[in-house]
This record gives structure tokens, C-alpha cells and sequence, in this order.
């Protein structure tokens, strides 16, 4: 179990992006205490909003890309197609500005959101093919510790891996409710309706306070977490077998 480390650069102001799952979440805040977040749920993709959403937060601060110290964004593990965006915009304002990225695991920014619970928080995303992104952390010494590594597989892992109690949070524990729930009732505790999508804001205040310490990349290195392999991709490679 490893606690993160503090970083070296001081944040002063900072824009984080969340598109990792249906939820668009897009946050500002600086180190005088003021900050934004957007949050947007439609069925649509995230590239129409994310950049007007930034524009927004961004609006509310007094504030323009070229002021920014910082820039953060959710890498995954969530959508592959949503990751693609959220990821694609925050490089391109890096590399415009020449500004350091923060790269957030979606898992542990989830379970940043469940401060001060005295168990294991359980973030799960769902992964669809009746499977979830998961991982559990417990709060310790007032640091996130990490007990199970993200991971993907079938909701009911959660009953044979982690001791309970558990606090289950995400859109993957909520489509899963009734079926964990059954499963294993006497130790499941679910997060409030509002704190299921990832909020860039909690990530945004953590970093601006110290209190979420990694160290910033360059726009290169930012990378997405995906667990495993698209759609797509498994599709292509049942298709190469048939063929031969």
C-alpha cells in the first residue's frame, strides 16, 4: 500500500477536465480560495461541450488559458472515446501554454470523494459486457492508501476480494445496485446520488491545497488508463481469427 507523494511545483490556479464517463465535469480554482465547476449529463459526445464548458469556469475566475499554472485531467480508467477527448483537449491547451498536467487515475478521484469514510471505498465504473472498472482505497493518516488496484471485472469481485464495510460509489455501482445488494447486504453502504460522476472540482481543491500531492507530467506523457482492449478492437481480432 503506497500513500502518494508530495509534489514539487506550487499550484496557483489550475483547470482539471473529467470526460472519463458520461458525466462531463470541467473545474478551475486558485489559491485565493475561488473556484468553478461545470457539470454536464447529456447523451451526447463530450467534444461538444468540453472546450465552451472550459471557456465558462474559466469566465467565472476572472481568468484566460495563458493565466493557468496548471492543468489536470482524469485519465482513466472510463470511457475510451470520452478519455480520448478529455485527454486531447488538456494536451492541447499544455502544449499551447506550456503548462505541467496532473494525471489522475478516475478510480482514485472517485474515492477522494468519499473523504472521511471509516472502511473501504469501492469507486466502480461500468465497463459494459456486464463488467465494471474497480479498485478500493481506505483513508489513513488523512492520506488516500490504495488496497486493491484498479482492475476490471465482474461486479460480484467486490464481495470476494474487500472486507467490509464498504462504501460503494460511480455509475458502475449504480447499475450494479440491486445485484450487489443481494449478494451482500449486511456490509454494502452506496455514496449519495450526487457524488457518482467524478466532480473535477474535488480534484482541482486537492491539488490546490496539497492535500492530493503527485507530480505533474508534460503534455507528452499524459497517457490513458483502459484496463483492456476497446470494442473495437476485440471485434477486429475475432474477426482476424475466422479469416484464418
Amino acid at each position: 500500500m503506497q500513500v502518494r507523494k508530495a509534489n514539487v511545483d506550487s499550484v496557483k490556479r489550475i483547470l482539471v477536465v473529467d470526460t472519463a464517463t458520461p458525466v462531463c465535469s470541467v473545474a478551475a480554482a486558485d489559491s485565493n480560495g475561488r473556484h468553478c465547476e461545470l457539470l454536464l449529463a447529456r447523451k451526447q459526445t463530450h467534444a461538444r461541450h468540453v472546450m465552451t464548458m472550459t471557456e465558462q469556469v474559466l469566465t467565472q475566475l476572472d481568468c484566460g488559458l495563458e493565466e493557468l499554472t496548471h492543468l489536470a485531467v482524469s485519465c482513466g480508467p472510463g470511457s475510451f472515446t470520452g478519455l480520448r477527448i478529455g485527454i486531447s483537449t488538456v494536451k492541447g491547451v499544455a502544449l499551447a501554454h506550456n503548462l505541467p498536467v496532473f494525471t489522475l487515475p478516475t478510480l482514485e478521484l472517485l474515492a477522494y470523494q468519499a473523504y472521511g469514510w471509516q472502511g473501504a471505498i469501492v469507486p466502480m465504473i461500468d465497463a459494459r459486457r456486464q463488467e465494471v472498472y474497480l479498485g478500493a482505497y481506505r483513508w489513513e493518516k488523512g492520506g488516500l492508501v490504495e488496497v486493491v488496484p484498479p482492475t476490471v471485472g465482474s461486479p460480484e469481485r467486490v464481495a470476494d476480494d474487500i472486507q467490509g464495510p464498504l462504501l460503494l460509489l460511480g455509475n458502475g455501482a449504480l447499475a450494479y445496485r440491486e445485484q450487489l445488494r443481494h449478494r451482500i447486504n449486511e456490509k454494502l453502504h452506496f455514496a449519495a446520488q450526487a457524488w457518482n460522476a467524478p466532480h473535477a472540482l474535488t480534484a482541482a481543491l486537492a491539488l490546490v491545497s496539497g492535500g492530493w500531492s503527485i507530480e505533474p507530467v508534460s503534455a507528452a506523457e499524459v497517457m490513458p488508463i483502459y484496463l483492456r482492449k476497446s470494442d473495437a478492437e476485440v471485434n477486429l481480432l475475432r474477426q482476424q481469427k475466422k479469416n484464418q
